[in-house]
């Protein structure tokens, strides 16, 4: 799963009321949608399927409003604010006690299962379709920690774990999980090892793209060093 820095950007920059609502909410999206996306999308944060909108925030007058895409179909009752023209519902807090986690984690796994298409409603005029989504039980992993996870590839790192895993600071922070693990198979815990090695061999590592690449040389540049050239 990956999450745009900006999201974290768009909580810090709430009233502090607010902070601790969106903090939680987003925690627990990218802990039960992994393979989600998330990103600043018409000034809000939402996380999208292959695409597809299927969770955000806002803040409005009401308080924070959490919305399902296609919450209207999960039969949940807390979800008591429903669209009038799409499949949409939502739950508006104002207080942090207010979260029913279970109730959360119910309706992000019901978000994989039940998807109407809004990747594709401007090109259908308007309409709405139901998804044949892919997702089977099979997705569902447990690690060895008892963490249960989804993920449709053959990575079997748990996104749980991972997120346990992940220093509070330093350059390894500051790049996602997979880039992490590639450095650590090497040994690579600092910069000055890090500075040992060429761009190009840890560019050429499984996992190590091009964000995380940018991450690495820009950790080094601010510390006066640079890839070995040699």
């Amino acid at each position: 799963m990956t999450a745009d820095k900006s999201i974290s950007l768009y909580n810090n920059q709430l009233p502090v009321a607010f902070q601790g609502i969106c903090n939680l909410i987003k925690e627990t999206i990218e802990l039960q949608l992994p393979e989600a996306k998330g990103k600043i999308w018409h000034a809000h944060p939402v996380w999208f399927l292959d695409e597809n909108p299927i969770v955000g925030y806002s803040i409005q007058k009401k308080g924070v409003r959490l919305m399902f895409w296609s919450g209207a179909d999960f039969d949940e009752t807390f979800l008591n604010v429903r669209g009038v023209k799409f499949k949409d519902a939502s739950v508006f807090y104002n207080h942090l006690n207010e979260i029913e986690i279970n109730d959360l984690n119910r309706c992000l796994n019901k978000s994989r299962i039940i998807q109407w298409d809004y990747k594709n409603i401007v090109k259908r005029k308007g309409k709405l379709v139901l998804l044949n989504t892919s997702f089977t039980s099979n997705n569902v992993r447990t690690c060895p920690r008892g963490h249960k996870y989804v993920k449709r590839s053959d990575c079997d790192s748990c996104p749980k774990c991972e997120a346990l895993l992940k220093p509070d600071s330093g350059f390894l922070s500051q790049i996602s999980a997979p880039a992490r693990r590639a450095l650590n198979n090497i040994g690579i815990t600092t910069l000055e090892q890090l500075a040992e090695c060429s761009e190009n061999y840890i560019s050429n590592l499984h996992g190590i793209g091009k964000s995380a690449l940018k991450t690495l040389n820009q950790c080094l540049q601010d510390s006066g060093k640079s890839f070995n050239k040699l």
